[in-house]
């Protein structure tokens, strides 16, 4: 048998409680593994419907081992019930939930009475919050971003940067995206937030304001106003997980973006990477930049189109499809320059027009 609760009170990480009761019938080997696989089919629809819902496994096993069938479980008593012989038992699927404490028999059962004591640790109580800082663009933010570029001088930049008629790419890059980010810090407001461990992804603003509005009515009283509140509660939470669930959907749009389908991924298996730390020298980046350019450094000639054998004229060769393949050989053949001295923080490569793009400006 099993039932589905969801009490008044319920740590935030586990959507609802699901409170099996099983008796298995002494027998032989196959009739446990009947029972086992029975169960498992029954449980496991429940867990696909509510995967964040809290499991508890409680009666007679007669040596049945669930945990054949669930791995996750864990047993939490391990004491005798009726003589030397444990054959009933507790499983949950977090370890140490619940202690058991042995009582005397009940009446003339010939098992011992099991006192669980709850020892659940909620993860707003073991996990710190942690705190984020975001960027939180005001009303006209945009607009006043926009004229502050129409009206700056983008050339300045590039002389500062120029000299004995040579650019130096990391500087100019440097002072202009310094120059983005003070304007962006200008019209924009730094807030910082706290993220709890028990916070769920889909949790918005207008969740928490239906949160504060139900348990304001809640303190006051009116059971008509508290009545509307649950309901307007219950709507923008369906809607909020919708949304959510819309955003995840949108990653495995476009497969072309890897990026971004890797992230969906990430996000349902709940996949958190440790932290990774990369050295702030530029010698790496400077020994590849040496490797491939080893063959441009002491050469001053100009790039030339060399004619291919009449033997081996290529298909559409003077005309546009074949002129622009020219360009995209000849494009290809400096992709293998990258930009001395950029950190690794930073990010360099080659867009389709053949331009450096360092930090997101075009150069």
């Amino acid at each position: 048998m099993v039932i589905k609760c969801r009490p008044f009170y319920l740590p935030r990480e586990f959507s609802a409680i699901f409170l099996v009761a099983i008796y298995i019938p002494p027998g032989s080997n196959n009739n446990r593994s009947e029972a086992l696989y029975e169960l498992h089919q029954h449980i496991s629809d429940q867990q696909t419907a509510h995967p964040d819902a809290f499991l508890i496994l409680a009666g007679d096993f007669n040596y049945a081992n669930p945990k054949s069938v669930f791995p996750q479980l864990h047993r939490h008593i391990n004491f005798p019930r009726r003589g030397n012989n444990i054959l009933d038992n507790v499983y949950t699927t977090h370890r140490g939930a619940y202690k058991a404490c042995p009582l005397p028999h009940l009446g003339a059962s010939d098992h011992t009475t099991v006192m669980l004591t709850s020892a659940y640790r909620p993860l707003i109580k073991v996990t710190k919050p942690a705190t984020n800082q975001i960027c939180v663009w005001p009303e006209g933010s945009s607009e006043a971003l926009q004229d502050c570029f129409s009206t700056t001088d983008w050339s300045m930049f590039r002389q500062a940067a120029t000299y004995n008629n040579t650019t130096d790419l990391q500087e100019y890059t440097e002072t202009v995206t310094f120059y983005m980010r003070k304007c962006m810090d200008d019209v924009t407001v730094t807030r910082t937030i706290s993220i709890r461990a028990n916070q769920k992804p889909w949790l918005t603003g207008e969740v928490h304001r239906l949160l504060r509005a139900r348990n304001a009515a809640f303190k006051a009283g009116k059971e008509m106003g508290l009545r509307t509140a649950r309901a307007n509660l219950s709507r923008g939470i369906r809607l909020a997980k919708r949304q959510y669930s819309r955003r995840i959907a949108d990653r495995f749009n476009d497969s072309r973006d890897t990026k971004n389908l890797w992230r969906g991924m990430q996000t349902i298996t709940d996949y958190k990477p440790s932290p990774q730390t990369c050295d702030s020298s530029t010698s790496l980046l400077n020994q590849l930049n040496d490797f491939f350019a080893r063959f441009e450094a002491d050469n001053s000639t100009l790039a030339q189109k060399t004619p291919p054998p009449p033997g081996d004229q290529r298909e559409g060769s003077g005309t546009a499809e074949g002129r622009r393949d020219d360009v995209v050989e000849l494009r290809n053949s400096t992709r293998g320059r990258l930009v001395s001295g950029v950190s690794c923080g930073e990010h360099a490569e080659l867009s389709d027009a053949g331009r450096f793009l360092v930090n997101g400006v075009a150069l």
